[in-house]
């Protein structure tokens, strides 16, 4: 199976340097870009099959790249993760409010979360569900695209390599960036 990660395009919210987690914010006009060069990258392939987070950001990315080619299937599983009370504030304002929080976060994300909001525990089990579902399907010779967020994204890239979250912080998928991969056999899990 050819498996592409893609990482929504640009928001108002990543251009400003705040973190959007579940706020359903849109593609700024750089996002939109993004996208549309994305579509031009994977234009060659005319049969795919794309799962995408519900979130807008995500669903306009895998609009712009779906043209008329492909069907999107929406996929909660694939929502970027919940950051409570952290959510819409930049990195300076959570330093400032929960003094310490983020240290603690970066330091331990498997028994650390933002205030309110997910653990990455949970956030795992989510993009599990989502990756047991992916290898059971028959996409019948599909290229198949996973448009979604960087927590989801780098679930994804623990589970192939057999890391697990011990990596969580190692991999920063940028906005609008396309990840090639040779299906999911490397996924421990799912055996």
């Amino acid at each position: 199976m050819k498996l592409f990660l893609i990482r929504h395009g640009e928001t108002n919210y990543t251009e400003s340097g705040r973190l959007c987690g579940a706020i359903d914010a849109p593609l700024s006009r750089k996002g939109v870009a993004q996208a549309r060069k994305l579509a031009r990258q994977l234009k060659r392939h005319n049969r795919m099959v794309i799962y995408s987070s519900p979130l807008s950001r995500t669903m306009q990315t895998a609009r712009i790249i779906a043209g008329q080619k492909a069907r999107i299937i929406r996929c909660p599983e694939l929502k970027e993760t919940n950051l409570g009370r952290w959510e819409g504030l930049t990195f300076e304002e959570i330093r400032s409010r929960f003094p310490g929080a983020m240290q603690r976060w970066v330091k331990n994300p498997l028994t650390f979360g933002a205030p309110g909001g997910e653990k990455l525990r949970q956030l795992q089990k989510r993009v599990l569900k989502f990756l047991k579902r992916l290898e059971r399907a028959d996409h019948n010779g599909c290229a198949v695209t996973v448009v979604s967020h960087s927590g989801p994204i780098r679930i994804i890239l623990g589970e192939i390599s057999g890391k697990g979250l011990n990596g969580f912080w190692k991999t920063e998928p940028k906005t609008g960036c396309l990840i090639k991969l040779n299906g999911l056999s490397r996924l421990n899990i799912l055996k």
